[in-house]
């Protein structure tokens, strides 16, 4: 495998592409032992268990994350009915057991089809959840359900639902927040083999309008939240349109605002621009990644599964661009693609989270026909973000142990599952065969943390522990600095977004103090992060319910 830093101005300009190879010298990335600590299953014949998976953020408010999968193809004394199911997290990780299940009552559903969590959508400090459903038959098949956190957890029946075309919700996203009022919104989308289309919900104390802020006619191939990639505290959406049609592979992003979302993107750029060979499949993957550089705007990745790199065909490459004020740069910080024909590395990106609990968002790449002994077992690529690039090899990476499972076509970030500090990662495998044919099965890697490493010690630099810890409501910080210089202070969440800027100016050596405001924000694992002069401290909070 290979990466490159790069700064390539688009095909066609004439300026020259300067790459950075493989074994240049980029300083190595704090360490975390990856574990495979969890893995379920459908246990029925075709119930394609994982073929949606998501973290579900702490519905509970017990300061952990927890997981949602659905299996769409469930049969419950009825015909592909489809189920949901739900894991809390814990100090032990999450039970093998679900904690909360939902299915479809009638046959014919495809409940599950799509699963996800969308945040706090009501405000009242619980994340909330999504869950779509793809079968159907006639015009108006469609149907999005979501369910409201609690301190008991979820609740049995669902709070918000709503009807749609056919396809509306084979695709549910947490938009994050994209008018800025305190309150997740969701994004529900159907598919462009459907028609196409995507839907804005926000929400408000009530919970969740019935009405579409936004509704676009938008063909696509993939979609996510892109975080904030401009700083201005509202929450953007990124499209991606790869295989749509032979050159017209794209990535869009559309910048939230106080009106919410923008109808027209304000950063694009073409398949045709990045290199490579027409119909490279650029756009067939996107995601929000996080503050992969710490610089305070979050960065966003896209992928193309069939692009052609070191001779080979179908290796795949991944784009990874950093946000910043304004509109972000069109051109890639960091490119990473394979030596294997056929791999088609970029299937899936995605944010992994904080993994090491460096105060830096790490990212995730899958390969679902990476062939590793046995044919296209699929694999999955963990790159931690640093001050500069990620690394131009993998930090951590895992290969399927089954031909044509499809490991690795969903991957993401868990959260913090077992309240150790550290992003967790799940992977899934929806056509995996255990006792049964295609039941499908879902992984949970644990991030293990031994202390974070933060480079040399810098006397008189300190970041104290919060105060209280775990949080019920606001959250008291105090930090020392060696000398006069400028300081950072900001919080993230365990996915590498950053929640609040504390401080960021010129202060005194000596004691300091800032106060954050952490009832305003879900319940579950944080990340203070002070950085001064090149150095960087980090404490865990705890919020909760």
């Amino acid at each position: 495998m290979s990466a490159l830093r790069i700064r390539i101005p688009l095909v066609g300009t004439g300026f020259a592409i300067l790459l950075l190879a493989a074994g240049s010298s980029i300083p190595a990335p704090a360490a975390a032992a990856l574990t495979p600590s969890w893995i379920t299953e459908g246990g029925q014949y075709g119930a394609m268990y994982g073929r949606s998976v998501s973290s579900a953020g702490d519905v509970n408010g017990d300061g952990y994350a927890d997981l949602i999968v659905g299996a769409y193809l469930y049969e419950n004394s009825g015909y592909r009915q489809g189920r949901a199911y739900v894991y809390y997290g814990s100090a032990a990780g999450l039970p093998t057991t679900p904690s909360w299940i939902a299915e479809a009552t009638a046959d014919d559903q495809g409940f599950g089809y799509s699963v996800a969590g969308i945040g706090d959508v009501n405000g009242d400090g619980y994340s909330d959840v999504a869950i779509g459903r793809a079968l159907g038959s006639s015009q108006q098949d469609g149907h999005v359900w979501v369910y409201l956190g609690s301190a008991g957890g979820l609740g049995a029946t669902p709070a918000w639902e709503e009807s749609g075309v056919l396809g509306f919700g084979e695709i549910v996203v947490g938009a994050g927040d994209v008018n800025g009022d305190g309150y997740a919104d969701l994004l529900v989308a159907r598919s462009q083999e459907s028609g196409g289309g995507i839907w804005i919900y926000q929400g408000s104390p009530g919970g969740l309008s019935h009405t579409a802020a936004l509704t676009l006619g938008t063909k696509f191939k993939s979609i996510a939240s892109a975080g904030d990639v401009n700083g201005d505290g509202y929450d953007d959406l990124i499209v991606g349109l790869g295989g749509l049609c032979t050159s017209c592979g794209a990535a869009e992003i559309f910048l939230g605002s106080a009106a919410g979302l923008s109808p027209t993107y304000a950063w694009s750029v073409k398949e045709l621009n990045v290199g490579g060979h027409a119909d490279n499949g650029y756009g067939v993957s996107v995601a929000g990644a996080g503050d992969v550089n710490g610089d305070g705007f979050d960065d966003f990745l896209v992928g193309a599964s069939r692009y052609d790199s070191n001779n080979l065909t179908d290796t795949g490459r991944v784009f990874l661009y950093y946000g910043s004020a304004g509109v972000p740069d069109v051109y890639p910080e960091w490119v990473f693609d394979g030596n294997l024909t056929s791999a088609q590395i970029g299937t899936a990106v995605a944010a992994a989270g904080d993994v090491n609990g460096d105060g830096y968002a790490d990212i995730l790449v899958g390969a679902s026909w990476f062939d590793y002994g046995t044919a296209t077992q699929g694999r999955a690529y963990l790159f931690y973000g640093s001050a500069a690039t990620p690394s131009p090899t993998p930090d951590w990476t895992v290969a399927g142990d089954q031909a044509l499972a499809d490991f690795a076509v969903v991957l993401g970030s868990a959260g913090d599952v077992n309240g150790d500090g550290g992003a967790d990662i799940y992977v899934s495998a929806d056509q995996y065969h255990h006792t049964q044919m295609y039941e499908g099965r879902a992984f949970i890697y644990t991030s293990s943390l031994v202390g974070v490493p933060h480079g040399p010690v810098v006397s008189g630099l300190a970041l104290a522990p919060p105060s209280p810890n775990p949080s019920r409501g606001p959250t008291n910080l105090s930090y020392s600095l060696p000398a006069r210089g400028r300081a950072r202070l900001t919080v993230h969440d365990v996915m590498g977004r950053t929640v609040a800027v504390l401080v960021d100016a010129f202060e005194e050596a000596g004691p300091h103090a800032a106060r954050w405001e952490g009832d305003r924000v879900p319940s579950g694992v944080y990340v203070a992060r002070l950085e001064f002069a090149g150095h960087v401290e980090t404490r865990r909070i705890a919020v909760t319910r």
